[in-house]
Formats: structure tokens, C-alpha cells, sequence
């Protein structure tokens, strides 16, 4: 028996949250007001394409660091205050320039991963050789954690989420334990990999280079800094997964892999995926963007336009996720028959393909809820939006 859980519900929570007030009564003086205007200019340059895709990471890492230290040498700001500023800025940069950041990614390892987490959903936690008491809602609350990750768009914000999904599983290890020994890399790991399979993150390879790519080097450090290299360490183990890194016998193994690739094949082979107008790839939207730059130079900021035939794009893809295609019965050994005609000893393959039809159906029925959701969400953030409009209050936006 392990040690029983107490205060589960504050376990995970953030040991400090970051307040932008501080910087936004500072940005709102007179004396900032160049400085305001610095940031409004190269926000709308990066909204409405002028700069180059290529060049957009390192561009928007190299404002958000001069910005920082420009604020503070205005200001002359505590330690205290420097911190929280430059979690403002960076926060507040990121979040306004999310839409065009977050597309700069290549989505192949995502895509690869989101297939593993599918094929390795039969892993337990006694392959892993973790012990199976651990807290059920701890555990729940490790898996909601994790999955909030791609739904936001600061680089703190997704970084926290990992955070707290490893404090939770630190915490469910050691009140496992026997005793009061400090938990290692051997008991924590393990328990870590099976939250992440049982959490299947969205993009989470995509999520893991937007933190590494605009959190600042300066401010991922200590436990944050550790649990970040964790958790990467869990994903390469789960790409890396094979029979050998299991307690399972390598013929189960393989007998399972097999089984799970087959129903996640027949996905794509019974229901016609190919036939669904599919809303423009990441890597359409970067060419797109990249076009847009060079027609852009030299010309004035065109963001509103930008804005609306986004909002279109976002709209038509929206209706069209909604549409189920129909079964092909050509592919079904059963859609045909009836009844009567069916025979006793074929009562196995029936069962067995009704199986797999249902897994397909809940299969793709969930992907296309996910994938709803992060559509209503871009739509309310391009209706929401302030392109090329002095008019809104910059502070009201966040």
C-alpha cells in the first residue's frame, strides 16, 4: 500500500504566476509611448506578411530580447519587476503573433507520434514496470494537464502544463512508494511515458519547438529546465518503443502492433478520407504567407483584407469537417448480406468486422471533434482580432 494522497486538487498548480499589470501601467505612460509604438509597428509587419517567413523565428527572438532590455533600461526596474516585464513582453509578443508563429513548424513528427500514441494505446503500466498504485484522479489531472497544451499560445503558458503534469506524476510516484526516498529517474520515467500515451497531446512536437524557440534560455532553467528534458525524453522513448524496452513477451508485442495498426489502417481504407476537402496544410499557409510577403513590400499594411479571407479559409473548413463520408461497402465482406444467408461459421468475421467498424467510426468521429474545436477556437481568435486597427486598445487585447 502506498501513502494516501492528500490536497490532490492543488497538486501541479503553478508555484508563482506572472502578473502583466505591472507592465501594462508602464507601457501606458507617456514616457513608453515609443517604445508602445515600437511594438504595435512590428506586430502588424509580421501580421500582415512583410517579413519573411525564413527569417520570422529569429526576427521575432531578436525584437522580443531588444524590447526587454530597451523597457528596462527606460524603467530601471527591481530584479522582481524585470522578470515579470519580461514575461509580459514575452507573453504578450508570442500571443499577438501565434497565428503566424505556430505554422512555421514542420508537422511530420507530430503526425508521426499521434500515429504511435494510436498503436501503443494496449500498453499498461505493468509493462512499463511502474507499480499500479498510483491515484486514479492524480492521474486524471496529469492527463487533462498535458492536453491543454496546444489549445494555448504563450511559450510559459505551454511549458507549465508540462510542469505541472510531471509534478503531478512525481507526486503519484512518491505517494506509491513504500517509503519516503526521494524518487528517481527509474520511478518516475515510466509513469511519465503512460500518462503522455494515455494523454496523446495534439502537435505535441510542434507545441515542444514553439517553447524552445521563443521561451527565453534565461527563464528555462532549475525545475522547469528538468521537467522540460523529461518530458522530451518520454517522447523519444515512446519513438524508440519496442519489445525490448517493455515487460512483454515479444510475440504479444508484435501480435498488438499489428492489430492496432490494422484498425488505424482501416480507417483510411473504409472510410474514404481522401475525398474530404481538407482545409490548406501548414506547409500551404507558409508558401501562401511567403508570396504575400514579397507582393507586400513597399506597399501599405493590408492586414484587414488578411484578416477576412482568413476568416473565410477558417469558415470552409469549418462546414467541411462537419461532413462524415459514407461507409465503402466495398470494402466490407458483410454489407451486403442478409441475414439468412449468413452462416454459423461465419458469425466470428462478422463480429470481428462490426469491431472494427465501430472503432473507425469512434475513431474518426474524435479527431473530427478535435479538430472542430481548434476550428471554432481560430475563429473566434481571427473575429477577436486588431489587424491594422489603431483603434482598439492595445492593453484591452490581452
Amino acid at each position: 500500500m502506498g501513502k494516501a494522497m492528500s490536497g490532490a486538487e492543488d497538486i501541479g498548480k503553478p508555484s508563482y504566476r506572472h502578473s502583466y499589470d505591472h507592465f501594462k501601467e508602464r507601457l501606458k505612460q507617456p514616457k513608453s509611448l515609443a517604445l508602445y509604438e515600437s511594438m504595435m509597428k512590428f506586430t502588424k509587419e509580421v501580421q500582415s506578411g512583410t517579413i519573411k517567413v525564413k527569417d520570422l523565428k529569429t526576427t521575432v527572438q531578436q525584437f522580443i530580447a531588444q524590447f526587454e532590455e530597451d523597457f528596462q533600461n527606460l524603467w530601471a526596474e527591481s530584479e522582481e519587476d524585470y522578470q515579470n516585464n519580461c514575461e509580459a513582453i514575452e507573453g504578450i509578443i508570442t500571443k499577438l503573433l501565434y497565428p503566424k508563429l505556430i505554422v512555421l513548424y514542420d508537422t511530420e513528427r507530430d503526425r508521426r507520434l499521434s500515429y504511435l500514441f494510436k498503436v501503443f494505446d494496449f500498453i499498461e503500466l505493468s509493462h512499463l514496470e511502474a507499480g499500479p498504485d498510483i491515484d486514479a484522479e492524480t492521474f486524471a489531472h496529469a492527463v487533462e494537464n498535458i492536453r491543454k497544451i496546444d489549445q494555448l499560445k504563450k511559450p510559459w503558458d505551454k511549458l507549465i502544463v508540462i510542469v505541472n503534469c510531471c509534478k503531478l506524476v512525481s507526486s503519484m510516484v512518491f505517494h506509491a512508494k513504500e517509503d519516503d526516498k526521494p524518487t528517481g529517474a527509474d520511478d518516475f520515467l515510466p509513469v511519465l511515458i503512460y500518462v503522455v500515451l494515455k494523454a496523446k497531446p495534439a502537435n505535441i512536437a510542434t507545441n515542444i519547438e514553439f517553447i524552445k524557440d521563443f521561451r527565453s534560455a534565461q527563464r528555462l532553467r532549475g525545475l522547469d529546465e528538468y521537467y522540460f528534458t523529461a518530458f522530451q525524453s518520454a517522447l523519444e522513448f515512446i519513438e524508440q518503443l519496442d519489445a525490448s524496452k517493455l515487460k512483454i513477451d515479444p510475440e504479444e508485442f508484435e501480435r498488438k502492433v499489428e492489430d492496432a495498426r490494422a484498425r488505424i489502417d482501416f480507417v483510411g481504407e473504409v472510410f474514404d478520407v481522401g475525398a474530404l476537402p481538407m482545409s490548406p496544410s501548414r506547409e500551404e499557409s507558409i508558401a501562401d504567407t511567403e508570396e504575400r510577403s514579397t507582393k507586400s513590400e513597399g506597399k501599405k499594411d493590408n492586414g484587414l483584407a488578411e484578416m477576412n479571407q482568413s476568416k473565410n479559409v477558417i469558415i470552409n473548413s469549418f462546414l467541411n469537417l462537419r461532413y462524415v463520408p459514407p461507409l465503402d461497402s466495398r470494402k466490407l465482406k458483410f454489407a451486403t448480406r442478409t441475414a439468412d444467408s449468413l452462416l454459423v461459421s461465419e458469425v466470428p468475421d462478422l463480429l470481428a468486422e462490426h469491431k472494427q467498424i465501430l472503432a473507425a467510426y469512434n475513431d474518426l468521429r474524435r479527431r473530427l471533434e478535435d479538430t472542430i474545436t481548434k476550428g471554432e477556437g481560430m475563429l473566434r481568435d481571427v473575429r477577436s482580432a486588431s489587424v491594422g486597427k489603431e483603434s482598439r486598445k492595445f492593453l484591452g487585447l490581452f
